[in-house]
This record gives C-alpha cells, structure tokens and sequence, in this order.
C-alpha cells in the first residue's frame, strides 16, 4: 500500500476522534463568497475522502485496495479522474468486490482545470492522488487544498 495512502487514511482517522474541522484562513480575491459558504460548519463536506487519478495503475490499486478493505460503509469516498468512461468502468470493477459500490460517487476532473480541481477539494475531507508525475499535475490540486483545508 502506498505510503501517502497510509498516511491519509490515518489523518481520516484521528480527524473523526478528535473531531477537528478545519475552515482555511487564508482568503484570496478569486475566491466567491458562494464557494467560502460551502466550508462551514453547516454545510459538512460530502466525502471523507476521493481518490483522485482513480483510474490509472497506482489508482486502481489504491481503489481495490479501499474496497476489498473498507467497502462504502465505513466511510463516504468517491473515485476522480479525467475520464467518465474510465470512472464508470472502474465502478463496475468494484461493484464485483462490494455490491454496495455500485453506486459509488464519481467526479470527472482534470489536474489541469483549476474550477474541478475546487470543486473536489471542496467536496472532501481528504483527497489521495495518484496522478503522477507529481511535480507536473500536482500543483493546482495542493493549491485547491491549501486554500479550502483539505
């Protein structure tokens, strides 16, 4: 399993015991009031977590691995990725590990588009990516990240 998985799925974890919720402090102008109304704490995220880059090798393992673990019922998370058809595949996949995962939630996103990459971070707790290389797709997503306190 990979380590960054390990590590979000513990940073999950003690989020739940500790009961901690974050709303970022940092407030820059491109930022509409609609969206900061979205993280409070009247209006929860939706996930706990999404894998995002769901879709490749590393995360379809990441997702299997969840699945065959975990199912849907210990938490809420979602599959991300750039493509709809890759997304609904992988769902099928997993349906066949959990039945129960035939309906799990899907965002079509691209690590490219910084309007997808808000709306994921903010309809989640914890975002594990696999889409790699890092240093090239993963920039915008920390900054979604940082910005919203995912």
């Amino acid at each position: 399993i990979p380590t960054a998985l390990i590590f979000q799925l513990w940073k999950l974890i003690v989020s739940k015991v500790v009961k901690t919720k974050r709303i970022p402090e940092v407030i820059h102008e491109d930022i509409i009031k609609e969206e900061e109304e979205q993280v409070n704490s009247t209006n929860p995220r939706r996930y706990d977590i999404i894998l995002f880059g769901a879709t490749g090798f590393t995360g379809k393992m990441a997702a299997i691995y969840i699945a065959k673990t975990y199912g849907r019922k210990s938490f809420k998370w979602a599959i991300a990725g750039r493509r709809q058809e890759g997304l609904l595949s992988l769902r099928k996949e997993l349906a066949a590990i959990d039945p129960d995962l035939a309906s799990l939630p899907f965002m079509v996103a691209d690590s490219n588009n910084e309007p997808q990459l808000r709306q994921l971070a903010l309809s989640t707790k914890v975002i594990i990516t696999t889409a790699g290389p890092y240093g090239k797709y993963g920039s915008l997503l920390v900054k979604q990240c940082a910005l919203y306190g995912t």
